[in-house]
């Protein structure tokens, strides 16, 4: 329905700065540089459940080296 994106962009409106980057698209581009940047993630709850799709794109981002 758009919810999560327009979530997503007006998040990203308030903290400036930001790109908003849709999941299934990443899923079939490079991968991503994420060192010294802000990341988050907006999904919809599929019954307490994160939806599979954001499941695979997070489990095969690579993590190293970012500061928490």
């Amino acid at each position: 329905t758009g919810n999560s994106l327009a979530v997503a962009n007006s998040i990203a409106e308030q903290l400036g700065d930001t790109q908003v980057i849709s999941i299934s698209k990443a899923s079939n581009s490079e991968p991503f540089d994420l060192i010294d940047k802000k990341v988050g993630f907006v999904f919809p709850d599929y019954y307490a459940c994160i939806p599979s799709i954001v499941k695979r794109f997070i489990s095969g981002i690579n993590f190293s080296g970012v500061q928490y």
